[in-house]
């Protein structure tokens, strides 16, 4: 599956685990100390958004998030899925923060407070490590994998020091074609016995099955484990992108299943996060029918259609886990690298 793993659409992801997991956070760990870190109440906001815009005004310009994405953010902590934790000092003023996703258990960011603070460097690092260390514990406690963003998010100390605690890295890809590339591939045949069809909600579980099974043990489910680990994951990601979650479905008009005797062995979903532009929001393939080339069959095919009866769009993008065989296949009908980027994923049955 093809996602974007660093958008808080994935931090509203919500199973039954999720659920018990937030409960647990409000009847235990409310107001509770650890040490000198302890849950930062949404009385403390003011304090919290200048905090933000320090840690907003560190990144790069084409990074910094947009003012709705730090408002949905404050929403989020509102209603109990964003949980922030303060490092205070001996006056209670808060030194530092680390904010954490519930719902996909992910460490969203950690920021050392430093103006009109006398700290050195050293004692950043400390404190960085501090509060990330207490924000990994929380986490951990639930579910077997903490997840957390890159060298956006992350700064170089806090890096090498997820990677000593047993967080692995995963760089991800984004690539785009446009419409003048796509239009000189040409149109695949069908092989005997496997029809395209255009999708529909009735085949929700069904898909939800495909993805589940297609990206078993695979880097995908490795480095994102909220958005694909189980059954239930997989049908939370195929009714959200349906519903709109990842840009505008348009009924699944742009959107294409494989089946074979019936059985649904593939698909494409494409979004629209404008009228010009397309994401391909999911690109999978039974195992078991790999190496025919019937990935590049249904991919050419929902990307050739959508260019013959969506004239606005220019172009086409997509996000891919470098090692995932599926970019050599978006490299051959002519897809280019547009950018890269790297989050850490931290599994128990692995670190241990």
């Amino acid at each position: 599956m093809i996602v974007f793993l660093h958008s808080l659409s994935a931090v509203t992801t919500i199973t039954e685990s999720n659920v018990k997991q937030m409960v647990y956070f409000q009847e235990h760990y409310y107001d509770s100390f650890m040490g000198d870190i302890r849950e930062i109440d949404i009385e403390m906001r003011d304090v919290v958004e200048q905090m933000l815009k320090e840690f907003v005004q560190k990144m790069d310009e084409s990074h910094r998030p947009k003012p709705e994405t730090i408002n949905r953010m404050f929403e989020l902590w509102s209603e109990g899925k964003i949980v922030i934790l303060g490092k205070f000092d001996d006056g209670r003023r808060i030194l530092g923060i680390v904010i954490l996703a519930l719902p996909s258990n992910r460490l969203l960011l950690v920021h050392v407070h430093t103006i009109n603070n006398d700290l050195d460097k050293s004692q950043v690092r400390t404190l960085e490590r501090e509060l990330f260390d207490a924000g990994f514990k929380r986490l951990k406690r639930y579910e077997p994998w903490v997840t957390s963003g890159g060298p956006v998010w992350l700064t170089e100390n806090l890096i090498d020091y997820a990677l000593e605690v047993g967080f692995k890295p995963y760089n991800s890809v984004t690539m785009t074609a446009d419409r003048e590339t796509m239009e000189d591939v040409p149109e695949p045949i069908i092989p005997s016995g496997y029809t395209l069809k255009q999708y529909e909600s009735k085949w929700n579980e069904a898909v939800a099955e495909l993805i589940y099974e297609s990206f078993k043990n695979g880097v995908d489910v490795n480095a994102d484990p909220n958005l694909l680990s189980t059954l239930e994951r997989c049908l939370v990601l195929a009714n959200d992108t349906i519903s709109g979650h990842y840009g505008d479905f348009k009924n699944g008009k742009f959107s294409w299943i494989l089946t074979n005797d019936n059985e649904i062995v593939g698909m494409s979903l494409c979004t629209f996060p404008s009228e010009t532009a397309t994401f391909v929001a999911g690109m999978c393939l039974k195992q078991t029918c790999r190496g025919m080339g019937l990935g590049k069959l249904i991919f050419v095919h929902s990307l050739r259609y959508l260019l013959k009866n969506a004239p606005k769009v220019n172009q086409i993008e997509l996000s891919v886990y470098d090692t995932n065989p599926a970019k050599h296949l978006y490299e051959s009908v002519g897809f280019k690298e547009k950018s890269r980027s790297q989050s850490y994923t931290w599994a128990k049955d692995v670190a241990n």
